[in-house]
């Protein structure tokens, strides 16, 4: 699915499916409708893809897999997204964010921010670019990280620049790159204040 072919990805979580339910392997399953929810969401089929990704979030929560968990959280958040709720989205990724943050898990605390960013950045242009300065700094520092563009998102600086000048956007980045890990928390929740008082004025 990764690689462009969600057809064969359908099958083989198909086939990985029915392995794991031979072994009575719960928390496989759970991987498996992970897998099966991105072939269908590659394929455009999400009313299919959002309840298999929501059981699976649910498996890894039983099973106490929090990494995968804020995976799934994220992925979840992404199909909010897409229907319009910019600002329920927003509060999941930020939630995905914490519970990276309390795992200490550096690179997904980052990865989340930046989804934080890209879901707040239609409504508050300027502070979702000055998060994604954050995240690029950090990222670097943290020896890299996982970026949106394989998943189809459009990033807070892309967004932003078709309402901001090339002179806003820069400055917005030099204050985010001057951010420590726990300052871009802080602020993606001044973020996500910001964007649910701006839905409920």
């Amino acid at each position: 699915s990764w690689k462009g072919d969600p057809d064969t990805g359908e099958r083989l979580a198909g086939e990985s499916r029915s392995i794991f339910e031979g072994l009575g392997a719960k928390e496989g399953i759970g991987k498996v409708y992970m897998a099966l929810a991105f072939s269908l969401h590659r394929k455009g089929d999400h009313a299919a893809a959002r309840p298999l990704w929501k059981a699976a979030l649910g498996i890894s929560r039983e099973f106490g897999d929090q990494h995968l968990a804020v995976t799934q959280l994220i992925g979840l958040a992404m199909y909010v997204f897409e229907d319009g709720e910019a600002g329920e989205a927003l509060s999941m990724a930020l939630e995905a964010a914490n519970e990276a943050t309390d795992a200490e898990n550096v690179q997904l605390a980052i990865w989340m921010l930046d989804f934080v960013a890209a879901f707040a950045a239609s409504a508050v242009p300027e502070g979702a670019v000055r998060l994604a300065g954050a995240v690029e700094a950090l990222r670097q520092v943290a020896g890299g990280g996982m970026p949106l563009a394989p998943l189809d998102l459009e990033d807070a600086g892309s967004v932003a620049a078709r309402v901001l000048s090339p002179e806003s956007l820069d400055q917005a980045l030099a204050e985010g790159r001057a951010m420590t890990l726990d300052q871009a928390v802080e602020y993606a929740k001044e973020l996500e204040r910001l964007v649910s008082g701006l839905s409920t004025s």
